[in-house]
């Protein structure tokens, strides 16, 4: 019993752990979501202001009409009793009484829904408030969030031009070896030609301080020559 314990325990770790990862993962998503969610009840909210505003407005309209008529009942009842008309006079009396009613009534409802309006309104506002300043989170976090992806992109970037750089001078050490080996191989095959040939003989054999019989003979002439 106590290894099955152990093993739901294990469980719900490994649930909650997922789900962590999976929230951090999509951390901004989420946020997004929620000021999406929090603007849509604000707009709900403004409605629903909306509403009692025009309820209040209209029950003002109705208390000015009320006012109206029962100023005009008010003078009809002292018309009536100036004219000694008590009977009439009576049933002014109770409509005046009625229309008095409704108008407390309707003032009484206007007074509830102006304190509702004003518990709306400022209820409101600090929302507007606070989703103006989360909105500018968001735009501040997405900013943090591509400067990053920038980051990894320039330094990914960063290497693949030192890689590309590390493989043109390996390419050009190799054009440089070739085009050597190329110049050692002509310089090779002019030395052979010249020491096949038979001036080659000569110079080498200057080179090495052994005097030809021609030689000898032109020392001659040039010695006799500087005497006459």
């Amino acid at each position: 019993m106590n290894i099955l314990q152990k093993i739901k325990t294990a469980m719900r770790g490994k649930i909650r752990e997922n789900a962590e990862q999976f929230i951090d993962a999509n951390a901004i998503r989420i946020y997004q979501q929620e000021l999406i969610d929090a603007e849509s009840g604000l707009a709900k909210a403004k409605h629903y202001l909306s509403l009692v505003m025009a309820e209040r407005i209209q029950l003002e309209r109705s208390c000015q009409a009320l006012e109206q008529q029962l100023a005009k009942r008010e003078q009809q009842a002292r018309d009536a009793l100036n004219k000694d008309e008590k009977l009439l006079a009576n049933e002014l009396a109770a409509a005046i009484v009625e229309i008095e009613a409704n108008l407390t009534n309707q003032k009484n409802s206007i007074s509830q829904l102006t304190v509702r309006e004003a518990k709306l309104t400022q209820q409101i506002q600090s929302a507007v408030q606070q989703i103006r300043g989360f909105s500018h989170q968001l735009q501040l976090i997405k900013a943090t969030e591509n400067s990053h992806k920038a980051t990894c992109l320039v330094a990914n970037q960063a290497g693949c031009v030192s890689t590309n750089i590390s493989n043109l001078q390996e390419s050009l050490s190799r054009i440089r070896q070739q085009q050597q080996h190329f110049e050692a191989v002509c310089e090779a095959k002019v030395n052979l030609e010249n020491s096949l040939s038979d001036a080659s003989l000569e110079e080498k054999l200057e080179k090495a301080g052994i005097t030809t019989e021609q030689t000898k003979i032109d020392r001659v002439l040039n010695r006799l020559a500087e005497k006459y």
